[in-house]
C-alpha cells in the first residue's frame, strides 16, 4: 500500500564511536493534498481515504501534510555540484567544503530534481568526471510478465493427494491454468480445493470450480479413493481483506455456500484473524471472523482458519459462538508453537501443513511437531503460488504437494503411501468430498 510517512528530522545526529556526527537523513517530499493522520501522525497520500498505518478513515478537516526542512547542501565552487550538509569535500572533485560555501536551492539537491538523495550527481552534462565523453548505458532488458516457473519435477505419488488450499485465483495462474491443473493430476495430485479470501474472489473460485475443464485429458497415475471433482472451493473472507467487509458480504456468503456451490462450495474460509501483519485493525477481524464462525454454525459447514500470532482471541471467539463447539475447524497453513498446536489437537481440530515444513531453515521448528498431530487430523496443502518446498524461488504449483507429503512421511516415520492415504481419507471426511 502507497504511504508517505513523515520521520522527524535529526538536527542534531547521534555521535558515532570516533567522535564524528552521523550522516543526516533527508525527509521525504510532501504532495500537494497529502494529509496527517490525526491518530498517528503520520503524512498519507491525498488519494488514500484511510491511514495506512493504522486504517483511521480521514477526516472532513484533515489537517494539510507539511515537510520537514530541507538540509543545507552545498555548492562546489569549483564544479558547481550539489554535495550534501554531512560531507566536507566535493564527492566529485575532492574540493573541500569552505567556510562561505554557498547553499544549495532548496528540493534540488544532488541532480537538481528535488529527488533528494537521488542517483543524478550534479548537472547531467553527459561528461565523466574527468572530461572524458561517458560511454552509452546498454539498454535494460524488458522484464516479462510470465512467472518463473516451480514444478519440482518429483516423482508422483501413486496414492490420490488433496491440496486442501490453493490459491487458483491468483493472477500468476491465469496464463497456465490448464498446464498447472493437468500436471498436479498427472503426479498424483488429483482433487484441488480453491480458497475464497474475498466476497468476489469466493464468485469467481466458485464459477471456477463448477465451469473448469482440461482441454486434453491427463495421464492418471494415482489409483484408490479420491473424491468424485476435480475442483472444489470455499468462500470466506481473509483476515487482512476484513475492513473491506460490508452489509451484504454476509448474505453473498451465505448464497454461495447455500445455494448457488451446494456440494462444491464445501467450507466457510478462509478466515479467521492475523495479529501479524495487521493489515486489518483488529477489532474489525474479530468482528468479521465471529460472523462466518456464526455463518458456519448456520449452515453446519467447517471453517477452513488463518490464524497467525492470533491464538488466545481465535479461540477466545470460538469459545464465544454458540454450536461452534460442534463444528470441524482446520488452522490452514499451521505455523504456530507447540503449545498451540497442542491446545488445537485437544479439541479436535485438523491441522494443514504446507511447503514450510520442508524448508530447512523455516520448517525446522515445525518438523517435530508434526508426530504430536495424530495421523487422522493433519491435511496436506500447497498454498500455492506461495510457500514454495525447500525455500526456493518461483511459483508454487499443487504438482509440488508430493514434497509435502514426503517430508511429513518422513517426521512421522511412516511410509509414504500410508500418510498420503490417511491425508486424503481426512479431508474427504472434514469437507464431505
Amino acid at each position: 500500500m502507497e504511504a508517505a510517512p513523515n520521520p522527524p528530522v535529526v538536527d542534531s545526529a547521534p555521535e558515532n564511536a570516533e567522535g564524528a556526527s552521523a550522516p543526516k537523513r533527508r525527509p521525504p517530499r510532501v504532495r500537494p493534498g497529502d494529509w496527517v493522520c490525526p491518530t498517528c501522525q503520520v503524512n498519507v497520500f491525498a488519494s488514500k481515504s484511510e491511514c495506512f498505518k493504522c486504517q483511521a478513515p480521514k477526516p472532513e478537516n484533515a489537517a494539510p501534510a507539511v515537510a520537514a526542512p530541507h538540509l543545507d547542501d552545498w555548492i562546489c565552487p569549483n564544479c558547481q555540484a550539489s554535495v550534501f550538509a554531512s560531507k566536507s569535500a566535493c564527492y566529485k572533485c575532492s574540493t573541500p567544503k569552505g567556510d562561505n560555501a554557498v547553499t544549495a536551492p532548496r528540493g534540488e539537491g544532488r541532480g537538481g530534481r528535488g529527488r533528494g538523495r537521488g542517483r543524478g550527481r550534479g548537472p547531467r552534462s553527459g561528461a565523466a568526471a574527468d572530461g572524458a565523453p561517458r560511454e552509452p548505458r546498454a539498454p535494460r532488458e524488458k522484464k516479462e510478465d510470465t512467472p518463473q516457473p516451480g514444478f519440482l519435477g518429483l516423482p508422483p505419488t501413486k496414492v490420490p493427494l488433496v491440496d486442501v488450499g490453493i490459491n487458483l485465483m491468483h493472477k500468476s495462474f491465469a496464463k497456465s491454468l490448464d498446464d498447472i491443473v493437468k500436471r498436479s493430476i498427472e503426479n498424483g495430485v488429483t482433487t484441488l480445493i480453491i480458497t475464497g479470501t474475498t466476497e468476489p474472489a469466493s464468485q469467481a473460485a466458485l464459477e471456477l470450480a463448477q465451469t473448469f475443464k482440461l482441454a486434453e485429458p491427463p495421464t492418471e497415475v494415482a489409483t484408490g479413493t479420491k473424491p468424485s471433482r476435480m475442483l472444489y472451493s470455499t468462500a470466506g473472507v481473509h483476515p487482512h481483506d476484513a475492513k473491506r467487509w460490508e452489509d451484504t458480504t454476509l448474505a453473498t456468503l451465505r448464497k454461495l455456500l447455500a445455494e448457488d456451490g451446494k456440494g462444491i462450495a464445501v467450507a466457510v474460509g478462509e478466515c479467521g484473524l492475523d495479529f501479524n501483519r495487521n493489515f486489518s485493525p483488529r477489532p474489525v477481524q474479530e468482528e468479521v471472523f465471529e460472523h462466518q464462525v456464526k455463518l458456519a454454525v448456520e449452515l453446519e459447514l467447517p471453517l477452513f482458519c488463518h490464524e497467525r500470532e492470533a491464538s488466545e482471541s481465535f479461540l477466545a471467539i470460538l469459545d464465544k459462538v454458540p454450536g461452534a463447539d460442534k463444528l470441524r475447524v482446520c488452522v490452514h497453513c499451521f505455523t504456530g508453537t507447540e503449545d498451540e498446536l497442542k491446545e488445537y489437537v485437544r479439541r479436535g481440530f485438523y491441522l494443514g501443513f504446507t511447503g514450510c515444513i520442508c524448508d530447512e531453515r523455516r520448517g525446522k521448528s515445525l518438523r517435530p511437531l508434526l508426530p504430536l498431530v495424530p495421523l487422522d487430523r493433519i491435511m496436506l496443502e500447497t498454498d500455492a503460488p506461495f510457500m514454495m518446498p525447500t525455500g526456493a524461488r518461483g511459483r508454487n504449483e499443487p504438482a509440488n504437494l508430493v514434497a509435502v507429503l514426503r517430508t511429513a512421511a518422513e517426521a512421522y516415520g511412516k511410509p509414504e503411501e500410508d500418510v498420503a492415504k490417511a491425508t486424503t481419507e481426512n479431508a474427504m471426511r472434514f469437507f464431505k468430498l
